[in-house]
């Protein structure tokens, strides 16, 4: 079999280096020529000495008395070139390399410019409006029906007036969304009635008292009923919206009731003594502090504050008498503040009915006197479609 053939380490042009030691132990140099179409292509081999040589062939350098062709090749000698033949060759190869290191340079410096550019030492100017501001309500449709419409208004999460700003997502509290809910829904002539979807454990006494007071103006204003269903929670702060309807409808896995007020406290004046802080809060008068958890209460400042709790409670159980319709037995169950299930707020007369959406919209269509009306929602752009259930 022959061998293979040696590569010219000049004419070869690769660009892939590999640093190898000529084997053999002379410096000798054989020149062979292969005829390939009428023209002559030489073929070298490698130079070598004693000490090894190193250089830029893809395949080993073939010995000088090694048959590298077939006999039946037309070989002849020709004079041997000078060392500087491969020096050259060496110099192109190192050229090369230049190059290639120095497009690699260039490579690095505009990676360096572009992370230095995302690192913030260049300035970069954006148009935030449309990120940060609140985007306008579009009217979504969850079921479509006849001409007349009844809209679902919706009571989520704690009962707020307002909620915390950021740089970049603008929110809205309870207060903020109803309010911007009703100013757009009293310019559709359309509308026949409120669906209030509530599933909340309450919120501030002040924020659930706006809300309330929202609904029942837009339904006198209106002249159009309203229905709570209650889905979740309806608790608290979120009963107190629900007594807004003219009917409270329950599914039968949510909780009513909760009627009353909490003002939680707590005293760290025992952990301070243990460490060794001492409490040095300067007043205007000995009540200014009243409730300030670096002390512990004194039996006038529990009184003080018992006071607030149990006023604001009285006012709470004199609207659930003013929109239900409780009995004095009603009431000293209702009282002491117990959450319960919807069966039991049926019993108590807290809600008017245990059932679901479906139920509620039967409800609305008898009290608003319509037929089949199309039920829609206003949510903002980007918040979630869904249907009556899911959230924004």
């Amino acid at each position: 079999m022959n061998k293979k053939r040696p590569v010219d380490c000049r004419s070869t042009g690769t660009s892939s280096l590999r640093n190898a030691v000529h084997p053999l132990g002379d410096t000798s140099l054989q020149v062979s020529f292969l005829r390939k179409r009428g023209k002559d292509i030489p073929f070298r081999e490698c130079p070598g000495e004693s000490t090894g040589m190193r250089h830029a062939c893809e395949t080993p350098c073939m010995p000088r008395d090694e048959t590298v062709f077939p006999a039946s090749f037309p070989r002849k000698r020709e004079s041997i070139p000078s060392r500087a033949s491969c020096v050259h060759a060496s110099a192109r190869v190192t050229a090369r390399s230049s190059l290639a290191a120095g497009a690699w340079s260039i490579r690095f410096s505009a990676l360096l410019v572009s992370l230095l550019m995302i690192q913030g030492c260049a300035f970069i100017s954006l148009d935030l409006g449309s990120i940060t501001q609140v985007q306008p309500f579009e009217e979504r449709v969850l079921k479509p029906g006849s001409d007349d419409k009844v809209l679902v208004v919706e009571i989520l999460g704690t009962v707020t007036t307002t909620a915390p700003r950021s740089a970049f997502v603008q929110r809205q509290g309870t207060v903020e969304r109803v309010e911007a809910v009703l100013k757009m829904a009293q310019k559709d002539k359309k509308l026949k009635g409120l669906l209030l979807k509530i599933d909340s454990p309450g919120g501030s006494v002040t924020a659930s008292d706006l809300v309330f007071k929202q609904i029942k103006a837009f339904r006198e204003t209106k002249k159009i009923p309203v229905v709570a269903c209650i889905t979740g929670q309806g608790t608290s702060g979120a009963y107190m919206v629900a007594l807004a309807a003219d009917r409270i409808v329950a599914l039968p896995s949510a909780v009513v009731g909760n009627v009353g007020v909490i003002l939680p406290s707590i005293s760290l004046e025992g952990l301070m003594d243990k460490l060794g802080i001492r409490n040095q809060t300067l007043t205007s008068g000995k009540l200014k502090d009243s409730g300030n958890p670096l002390r512990d209460m004194t039996d006038e400042d529990k009184a003080i504050l018992e006071g607030i709790v149990k006023e604001l409670q009285q006012n709470f159980v004199a609207r659930v008498k003013e929109q239900r319709p409780v009995t004095p037995e009603d009431l000293r169950t209702i009282e002491d503040g117990r959450v319960m299930t919807s069966t039991t707020g049926l019993k108590l007369h807290l809600i008017d009915q245990v059932g679901y959406y479906e139920d509620a919209l039967k409800t609305m269509e008898a009290l608003s006197k319509t037929s089949d009306p199309t039920v829609v929602i206003y949510r903002r752009k980007g918040e979630n479609a869904g249907g009556f259930y899911s959230w924004p």
